[in-house]
């Protein structure tokens, strides 16, 4: 995973010259959480600028200012200068970063009441979350950025995103959510099966009536480890298990774990 983050980290720094829409502050994120451990691993679109920034204090420019050192999350850009001692660092904040106190909870919570029915914690080290579009994160969401850069970071982000899965030894599910449902079957040589959910109704003229839910099986070229892969369709900001209740998204966990048992037994 550290030769992974050593590559990230060289071609983020072609794209702060190419692509306007990186974040300045940012640094490569591979995965939020203990990745060793992790059986659930879950799946968004890109890191959020806000794990860079503070998103309730503005510079003299407008912009969000960065987290002060006590703060912050992940490595910040600084200098640029890759070294040991900050990789080191680099994976100590990312592997313990449910422990450390200063994880986007806002976000992150959101995850909670279905994972805690798939029998997996982000606190407790059985899951994780990584992105699948790109581990570097943009100065706002990834639908608002410029075509452009919309179309270059999955041609290397998915690459990651597939060597992050890898390097998961215990791994067996992954819940994805967003548009990623269009690209699985590609990456993984596999074919999507809708699952009814009781909440297919929801989401708008968009979604209603349509399958918010998919599920795949597919295995790893590198491991070779099967995975059960399930998707959420359904995308509002990047927000996990949108449209769902706190009480609908324990009962959603409760459905895929009853699933995954029987195609696991």
């Amino acid at each position: 995973m550290q030769e992974l983050y050593k590559k990230a980290w060289e071609e983020l720094r072609l794209l702060r010259e190419s692509c306007a829409d990186i974040e300045p502050e940012c640094t490569p994120v591979l995965a939020f959480g203990r990745w060793e451990t992790a059986r659930v691993v879950t799946a968004g679109l890109n890191p959020s600028e806000d794990e860079f920034r503070d998103k309730n204090h503005k510079t003299t420019a407008g912009m969000k200012a960065p987290l002060e050192p006590s703060r912050q999350r992940f490595l910040h850009w600084e200098n640029g200068e890759l070294t040991a001692n900050r990789i080191t660092e680099a994976f100590r904040r990312s592997d313990r970063y449910f422990e450390l106190g200063n994880a986007y909870s806002q976000w992150f919570e959101k995850y909670t009441p279905f994972l805690e029915f798939v029998g997996a914690s982000f606190e407790e080290g059985t899951a994780c979350h990584t992105d699948y579009v790109s581990p570097f994160a943009t100065k706002c969401g990834i639908s608002k950025c410029n075509p452009d850069t919309q179309r270059q970071l999955p041609l290397t982000g998915e690459e990651y995103w597939l060597d992050v899965l890898n390097c998961c030894p215990c791994v067996e599910i992954v819940f994805g959510h967003g548009p990623g449902w269009h690209q699985i079957p590609k990456l993984f040589n596999t074919s999507w099966e809708e699952l009814q959910t009781r909440f297919d109704q929801k989401g708008g003229e968009i979604w209603e009536g349509k399958a918010h839910l998919l599920f795949a099986k597919a295995r790893l070229l590198v491991s070779g480890r099967q995975l059960a892969i399930y998707w959420w369709k359904p995308n509002r900001d990047g927000s996990p298990l949108c449209y769902l209740t706190a009480e609908e998204k324990k009962l959603l966990g409760e459905q895929i774990a009853s699933h995954y048992a029987r195609c696991a037994s």
